[in-house]
């Protein structure tokens, strides 16, 4: 048999192995259910087919905050996004008043909300956080590289597809 005939052969083969190598280490993913529906309740999301929220599920790591800890700081790297399951943080802005700095707190999050995920985040023209983020309990979030998710859009282009649709809906263009 020559390697054409052989590759045509055992493709099939292969694929139907990766992905059942897939489906084992997807059911191997400590609270898959609970990462999807987090994912699934991001606007940014809403039309990513089950399939590819499921991937994007299992991309996720848990990391906790202690209260008190920052999650992020104002003017660092857009690197990551964090969704939250459980616990409160609060939004902090730094901001000059009377030539004295002050630090103003804007929002209060708590499970299900975001951190990275809007216009100022995954969007960012700076790719510069716009406000720090600390936690006020005990804070247990799922993130993602903001790399790892490029990636995963440029291999899936239906997520790439809905990703510019959601960025021209909240840049206006």
């Amino acid at each position: 048999m020559d390697e054409a005939m052989f590759i045509l052969v055992t493709l099939p083969f292969c694929l139907h192995y990766l992905l059942f190598l897939k489906k084992i280490s997807m059911t191997n993913i400590p609270d898959l259910k609970i990462r999807i529906e987090l994912i699934k309740k991001q606007e940014c999301f809403f039309e990513l087919s089950d399939n590819e929220a499921e991937m994007l599920a299992a991309m996720l790591s848990e990391t906790t905050f202690n209260a008190g800890q920052s999650i992020v700081i104002e003017g660092s790297r857009v690197d990551r996004i964090y969704i939250i399951v459980s616990g409160t943080a609060d939004v902090r802005h730094v901001v000059m008043e009377n030539k004295k700095v002050k630090v103003q707190s804007i929002a209060t999050l708590g499970p299900n909300d975001a951190i990275g995920l809007n216009e100022e985040g995954f969007y960012s023209k700076s790719a510069t956080r716009t406000a720090t983020v600390v936690a006020t309990t005990a804070v247990q979030t799922y993130s993602l590289s903001v790399s790892a998710f490029y990636t995963f859009a440029e291999a899936n282009p239906h997520v790439n597809e809905v990703m510019y649709k959601y960025a021209e809906k909240i840049l206006g263009f």
